[in-house]
């Protein structure tokens, strides 16, 4: 490709989703074509280039819609703001919108005006509103006394300062955390570059090879070790009355969703809060191979790994359950059968079933996992034979 940058952009302005984009701005990283934040003064409705980089665009701000984009370009062309009381100035009061602006200061597409993200939020607000009733004090014929010809204060009407307020500016991880909510990624930075080498010691996953259908190393039922972000966290109580939850672990590039089961959910539950960096291990489900999960054997703090733990040692071995159905057995009536008993003993045990009435064999999903007990065991036992059990 002649004019890769070009081409990458053209492909992150229609995307299907957030993911799509994450990927091509991956994909233009590796190519050494740097993506730029959001900017009130470079960024064009869409995604756009600048010097062989890439631009976002405003329009993938959130809360930000056309017309407002429309109206920040089109101030931009009479005259280009030095400052954010030169940008609120320079819009359109009937289309200015409170919380698109606050999006884009967030997104760091003001970034490019003085002042810090903190300060620039402290005063948005009373900008905004100051405009808007200058507008409205304007229209009924009412001119403000501070409103006199060729003056800089805020669109003709009430006088603001041209300064903004002291205030500290947010730590690192509150900007990116903004980023993310704003853009849908993180693209200045990401939470876990300043551990990337410690995980990379430590895993041997990372959902950029989990989504690769053309590697045929990931197999079903694997087990692996992951390590990410808690950006989501559901708990539910099972028929038991048991704990467990579902996570969205999200790694350098990408997320997927993590089942945690009671057993597990009872010795992890304190390290599985969202924003939390872990370690995971357990067994990848690719029953749907779009939607991949990995059923987690252990969570825990990446800050709490030993320093002298290394990658053999966080890879625990899958355990699994191998039953035989007899050919005494249809395999309709063999495969309700073992439903039957495995719906009063669900636990987390992996199950493979071999009908020997067919020949065929099934891995069963998670949802027919059993606790391997004695009363499990003494009912297949029962209902299929004495060596129905096999390691």
């Amino acid at each position: 490709c002649h004019y890769p940058a070009q081409f990458l952009a053209s492909l992150m302005t229609y995307p299907a989703d957030n993911k799509a984009v994450a990927i091509l701005i991956g994909n233009a990283h590796d190519m050494g074509i740097e993506t730029l934040q959001p900017d009130v003064n470079s960024s064009a409705k869409h995604f756009s280039t600048e010097n062989g980089k890439i631009r976002y665009g405003l329009l993938g701000v959130k809360h930000v819609g056309e017309g407002v984009v429309e109206d920040i370009l089109a101030a931009r062309k009479r005259h280009e703001p030095r400052d954010i009381f030169e940008f609120v100035d320079g819009l359109d009061v009937r289309t200015m919108n409170r919380t698109a602006l606050e999006s884009l200061i967030k997104a760091g597409a003001l970034d490019c005006f003085p002042g810090n993200r903190a300060q620039k939020l402290a005063v948005i607000g009373e900008l905004v509103e100051s405009a808007q009733a200058s507008a409205r004090n304007n229209l009924a014929g009412q001119m403000s006394l501070f409103a006199m010809p060729g003056d800089d204060g805020a669109m003709g009407g009430i006088r603001i300062e041209r300064h903004l307020p002291p205030a500290a500016d947010y730590s690192r991880q509150d900007l990116l955390q903004m980023e993310k909510d704003m853009l849908g990624i993180y693209l200045t930075g990401h939470p876990l570059n300043d551990v990337k080498a410690r995980i990379m010691e430590l895993t041997d996953m990372d959902t950029r090879r989990l989504y690769d259908k053309e590697d045929d190393t990931v197999r079903d039922g694997m087990s692996v070790t992951i390590a990410g972000i808690v950006s989501a966290r559901k708990n539910m109580v099972t028929k038991k009355g048991q704990n467990m939850a579902f996570l969205t672990i999200e790694d350098l590039y990408d997320s997927l969703e993590v089942v945690v089961f009671p057993k597990t959910y009872e010795k992890c539950r304190d390290c599985m809060d969202v924003d939390n960096i872990v370690l995971l291990s357990g067994k990848l489900d690719l029953k749907d191979p779009d939607d991949p999960k990995i059923l987690a054997d252990n969570v825990m703090l990446l800050s709490d790994v030993p320093e002298n733990t290394a990658k053999a040692t966080a890879e625990p071995k899958a355990a699994l359950m191998k039953i035989v159905i007899p050919a005494s057995y249809t395999e309709e009536a063999g495969l309700a059968a073992f439903r039957t008993i495995a719906k009063a003993h669900l636990g987390e045990m992996p199950v493979a079933i071999l009908v020997m009435a067919t020949g065929h064999k099934y891995r069963l999903n998670y949802d027919l996992w059993v606790e391997p007990d004695e009363a499990f065991c003494a009912e297949i036992r029962h209902a299929f034979g004495a060596d129905c059990i096999r390691s």
